[in-house]
């Protein structure tokens, strides 16, 4: 059973949209024009633009977990087809003024994959063995392509053209927002060690610290390189030993602490987590993309439950900030009425917060810088209501935050006519526009398939 590219979808609109997808991609790739590749490198070029084979895999991944009984052809080409297409979609989500920063990325991916830091963010597409560059282009792509599908159910299910040109409107304007930041050392709140001792004991499973295993691995960019190192079974003394000797032969090394999600997020580490596999064996070179790599587990760190000594501080911090979240709670539903401007909202909040600030939110999105996902807010940022305070409190990674929503600036400017009108006939005629139109390198599916495979 094949993978449809909108499978979240269950609309008449949405299979007729898939039918005609499909048959955009046999008369595009039938007009396409394009120069043969000038090297062999993993990747293809869509409009001048290069596509890494990291970012192919990623969607092949995906479509897996969807249906493990599609075939390897098929995954193959429905991943195909489904890059095509998000990069269509997502060119024409930004056309309207949808783009999202960098900073709105990284708040998405911090809200769904607990990241917070840069070397959380580094040690993640290690992880998941993907570039950074490649994996920002899938997440935006992808998050692109969702919005869209998400408009195209409200198109269908709205009714009511003029409502719906009125909701687009919003979605796609600019509202203006008002942002408390709490200080908690404003609140007077105290945590007693029978408090923390009590939350150890009902949450112990919060604290449970997985299993995690201690990888070098020593990159060569040939296979010579990587057969002479892994044949030298010598114990290295510490990672230095292991890396100076990686760059004697001309290769360099990397030492990366992962838990067993890498095994499913990245087949390359599957062997390595393993239950025969065993600490301090080089293992024969494998090949990684243009490099070959000699992997070693240096430590493995079983699963265990924190202990309350180590648990004691971020268990304090979780009770302040629910204590300090509650009586931020109840000063809102005590004023939350009587808040009708942004002064009003500042006299009350300014003695309790460490800064107020304005910013602009785009309604449309989920996520935003510092608060991070929010779907409730971005549905009171969308409706008609304006200059009141959001009702309760946002808490996010132990911060809390109070939100004043204010004015909103519809932009009707942004609304093409392919949601005014038919939107099947203007859904084919953006697929088979934007194709024809697209330069790919080399020019046939099936040659730009083996090519990101790695094939040719």
């Amino acid at each position: 059973m094949g993978v449809s590219v909108f499978k979240t979808l269950r609309s008449k609109t949405a299979k007729t949209i898939y039918v005609i997808l499909a048959a955009a991609f046999f008369i595009g790739f039938g007009i396409l024009s394009s120069l043969s590749p000038k090297n062999t490198m993993k990747s293809i070029k869509i409009s001048g633009e290069k596509v890494f084979q990291d970012e192919f895999f990623l969607i092949m991944k995906e479509l897996e977990r969807t249906d493990s009984e599609i075939s390897k052809e098929e995954i193959e080409n429905q991943a195909f087809e489904t890059l095509i297409a998000r990069k269509i979609i997502s060119k024409e989500i930004e056309n309207w003024g949808l783009k999202l920063s960098h900073e709105e990325l990284l708040a998405m991916l911090g809200s769904q994959a607990g990241i917070s830091t840069r070397r959380d963010y580094i040690n993640f597409l290690r992880s998941q063995g993907v570039s950074q560059k490649s994996f920002e282009n899938y997440l935006r792509d992808s998050y692109n392509f969702s919005k869209f599908q998400d408009i195209l159910v409200r198109a269908e299910t709205v009714g009511d053209t003029e409502v719906f040109q009125e909701y687009l409107s919003r979605a796609l304007g600019t509202r203006y927002v008002t942002i408390a930041e709490i200080d908690r050392s404003k609140f007077k709140v105290r945590v007693d060690q029978k408090e923390i001792e009590r939350y150890y004991i009902l949450n112990r499973n919060e604290f449970k610290i997985g299993e995690k295993r201690e990888i070098w691995i020593a990159k060569f960019d040939t296979e010579e390189k990587a057969r002479s190192f892994s044949g030298n079974q010598t114990s290295f003394s510490d990672f230095s030993d292991f890396e100076n000797s990686a760059t004697r032969i001309g290769g360099k090394a990397t030492s990366v602490i992962l838990g067993k999600e890498a095994s499913s997020q990245n087949p390359t580490f599957a062997p390595f987590f393993a239950e025969t596999a065993t600490e301090g064996v080089l293992a024969p070179p494998i090949n990684v993309g243009n490099e070959w790599w000699v992997i070693k587990i240096h430590k493995i760190y079983p699963e265990r439950i924190a202990e309350l000594k180590e648990a004691e501080d971020k268990i304090r911090e979780k009770i302040i900030t629910q204590k300090v979240f509650l009586k931020v709670k109840e000063i809102l539903d005590n004023q939350k009425d009587k808040i009708k401007s942004q002064e009003e909202f500042k006299k009350i909040f300014s003695p309790y917060s460490s800064s107020i600030y304005e910013d602009t939110f785009l309604p449309y999105l989920e996520a935003y810088p510092k608060v991070e996902f929010q779907p409730e807010l971005s549905s009171a940022l969308i409706s008609k209501e304006e200059n009141f305070v959001f009702p309760k409190p946002i808490e996010n990674k132990g911060n809390i935050f109070v939100v004043f929503v204010g004015k909103i600036i519809p932009d009707p400017t942004k609304i093409s006519d392919f949601f005014i009108f038919d939107i099947q006939r203007n859904f084919q005629n953006i697929v088979v526009r934007e194709i024809s139109n697209m330069k790919i390198e080399p020019k046939s599916k099936q040659e730009a398939i083996k090519k990101l495979l790695g094939n040719m």
